[in-house]
C-alpha cells in the first residue's frame, strides 16, 4: 500500500474510489448489519460508519502512523496553529452565512443545515455526540484532507479543491436550485483552513482535533437554541 500512495496517479485514482464509496460502503454496511439481526438504527449507523473509517485507516495508515507521531510530539504547536486557522475558517464561515441567509435565501437556512437539526432532535444523544462530534471529523478528515493532500503539488490547489469537495458533500442534500451550490463557500471555507492548517503542522491529525472541537461546539450551541 505504501508504494501505491507515493505514486500520485494511483493516488488520485484511490481519492475517486474515496470519494465515491463515502456514500456507498456505510450503506452497504447497514444493510448488511439489518439482515444480521441489529434492528437498532443508530447502533447500526455507528457500526457501519465505525467499519469504513476502519477501512480508510487501514489505507493510509503508513502515513497516518508517521503523522500522529509528529502531532504527539508537537501538539501545543499544531493546536496553536490549527486554532488561529480554525477561528478565520468560522469568521469566514459566519459572514458568508449570514449574508446568503439573510440577503439571498431571505431568512431560510441550508437545507443540509435543517437536516441536521432534525437529526439532532430525533436521534439519541450518545448518537448524535458519537456521529457528529467524533466519527465524522475522523472519517470526513481522511476523505476530503489525507486523501487529497499529496494530489496535488501545490499546496495552495490542495487546499482550495479540498474545500471545495469538502463545501459540495455538504449541500448534496439539497440541489433543488442551483442557488443552494451558494452554500459552498461557507462550508468549503471551514474545509480551506483545515487543509491549510495541515500543511502548516504536516499532519492530518490537527484537522482532526480541530474539527471535532468545531463539530461538538456547534452541537453545544445548537442542543442551547433548540
Amino acid at each position: 500500500m505504501s508504494k501505491i500512495l507515493e505514486n500520485k496517479i494511483y493516488r488520485i485514482i484511490l481519492f475517486v474510489l474515496v470519494i465515491a464509496s463515502m456514500y456507498i460502503l456505510p450503506a452497504v454496511f447497514l444493510a448488511i448489519l439489518n439482515v444480521a439481526g441489529i434492528k437498532n438504527e443508530a447502533v447500526s449507523t455507528i457500526i457501519s460508519l465505525l467499519l469504513y473509517t476502519c477501512i480508510l485507516v487501514l489505507i493510509y495508515f503508513p502515513e497516518l502512523k508517521k503523522e500522529f507521531n509528529l502531532f504527539k510530539s508537537n501538539v501545543g504547536n499544531s493546536f496553536d496553529n490549527g486554532f488561529k486557522y480554525w477561528l478565520i475558517g468560522l469568521l469566514i464561515m459566519l459572514i458568508s452565512n449570514v449574508i446568503l441567509n439573510y440577503f439571498v435565501f431571505k431568512g431560510n437556512i441550508a437545507a443540509n443545515e435543517e437536516l441536521n437539526r432534525q437529526a439532532i432532535l430525533n436521534n439519541p444523544l450518545w448518537y448524535t455526540v458519537l456521529s457528529v462530534g467524533f466519527l465524522a471529523p475522523i472519517m470526513e478528515e481522511l476523505i476530503f484532507r489525507k486523501a487529497l493532500d499529496k494530489v496535488f503539488n501545490h499546496a495552495i490547489f490542495y487546499c482550495f479543491f479540498s474545500g471545495f469537495f469538502f463545501g459540495f458533500a455538504h449541500v448534496l442534500a439539497d440541489l433543488s436550485s442551483a442557488l443552494n451550490l451558494l452554500y459552498i463557500i461557507p462550508y468549503g471555507s471551514l474545509g480551506f483552513v483545515f487543509a491549510l492548517m495541515d500543511k502548516k503542522t504536516n499532519t492530518v491529525f490537527t484537522s482532526m482535533l480541530m474539527h471535532s472541537i468545531h463539530n461538538l461546539l456547534t452541537l453545544g450551541l445548537l442542543f442551547i437554541v433548540l
